[in-house]
């Protein structure tokens, strides 16, 4: 399988999660049951992904990659391509967040997630 940001090569995903929200409003009628409830499609839909991946650094240069994983979500963000072959479909994704950890004793082998909303771009 093969999933890319922007053409960057992810390194082996262990999971990726994609969720589709429709973020009804929701509104229970008190003293009735649930086939009652009133449900408005008010906000529109979100899309969320979450990987969880594993990168094997090569020659032990884990600061490039930390960079570069720390460089997506820098405060100026313009949209990305998050490509996944689950799907064979391309997102354009903002990078909401992303965990990095690395275990003691592992060199060159860095455990991380990255949550990303699918998003267009907005230009004043």
């Amino acid at each position: 399988m093969s999933y890319t940001i922007d053409g960057h090569a992810l390194g082996t995903i262990t999971q990726e999660r994609i969720n589709k929200d429709a973020q009804l409003f929701q509104m229970p009628l008190p003293r009735t049951d649930s086939d009652k409830l009133i449900a408005l499609d008010l906000f529109g839909v979100q899309r969320t992904i979450t990987l969880d991946a594993v990168w094997t650094v090569v020659n032990g240069d884990i600061p490039t990659f930390l960079t570069w994983l720390d460089g997506l979500v820098n405060g100026e963000q313009i949209t990305k391509v998050y490509a996944t072959d689950t799907t064979g479909t391309s997102y354009n994704v903002f990078v909401n967040t992303v965990d990095y950890r690395r275990a003691e004793g592992e060199v060159n082998l860095i455990t991380y997630s990255i949550t990303m909303l699918e998003a267009k771009q907005v230009t004043s």
